[in-house]
């Protein structure tokens, strides 16, 4: 049997044109950037016969070379109008676009209706959470006509997303909120569930990606300090969406990764 090992490198080639123009002879700079994968394979048969390598040259550039940040998160809803209304009470979402009864074959196509695109129907609403950079698009389907099957899922389904998180700077506030919303359902029903602080931890029951961090003891005791003091709490909304409200947590940059449902 043949066997391979691989050794990748990822080289960034940078090339940059300056033209000169305009009574301020203005530079306008212009970059293209070509990622090179470098792939090395050694064929490792056996000590007898010698390894043999073949180098290649591919440009493929890393998976994430292409996302250039979040768009939206998209709400199946039953009825839109009821659902912009209610999204209203909930965050004070800010309305931005809605397309009524939209029909178009490219977008019923790029959403998997091959079979007579021209037949779909959907209403659509995009909204904006203020304080944060979130966009939910609100989406109702007519024809085919929306399945109205809401699930709610604890904490530890597998599957999907499993909730949102939001920072708030008065969970006590946003608990009171979220119950006075008749649509919501708290995670718990008990009347003794509440927004809870997380309990002291130890550096060690944790890690750092960053080496240099992880390695640092008082980043790891800055990590310490910041989770002892978060509070949160789910619920889940009346579209199956869970959300978490969170408090504590703004001051944590994401260099810092761990996983505080197990904290």
């Amino acid at each position: 049997m043949t066997l391979f090992s691989e050794l990748t490198e990822y080289k960034e080639i940078k090339e940059t044109t300056i033209t000169q123009g305009g009574s301020e002879d203005q530079q306008t700079k212009v970059t293209r950037e070509v990622t090179e994968r470098r792939v090395k394979r050694i064929d490792r048969q056996s000590p007898a016969n010698p390894a043999k390598e073949e180098l290649t040259d591919t440009l493929a550039p890393p998976a994430h070379a292409f996302i250039r940040g979040v768009s939206h998160i998209n709400i199946g809803v039953a009825d839109l109008p009821q659902a912009i209304e209610y999204y209203q009470r909930l965050f004070d979402v800010t309305p931005v676009r809605v397309f009524e009864n939209f029909r178009n074959r490219g977008f019923a196509r790029s959403a998997g209706f091959l079979d007579e695109p021209e037949q779909v129907s959907v209403s659509i609403a995009f909204v904006e959470i203020p304080g944060t950079d979130l966009t939910l698009e609100l989406m109702q389907y007519h024809n085919p006509p929306a399945q109205n099957v809401v699930r709610a899922y604890k904490v530890n389904a597998v599957g999907g997303v499993r909730h949102i998180a939001l920072k708030v700077d008065d969970i006590d506030r946003a608990f009171a909120h979220v119950k006075s919303l008749p649509e919501n359902q708290l995670i718990n029903a008990s009347p003794e569930y509440r927004p809870f602080t997380i309990d002291p931890i130890q550096a060690t029951e944790f890690r750092l990606y960053d080496a240099a961090l992880e390695a640092n003891e008082e980043e790891k005791a800055k990590v310490c300090r910041i989770v002892g003091n978060i509070r949160y709490f789910y619920f889940i909304d009346p579209n199956g969406v869970q959300w978490e409200f969170e408090q504590g947590h703004t001051d944590m940059g994401t260099e810092h990764t761990f996983n505080k449902d197990s904290a």
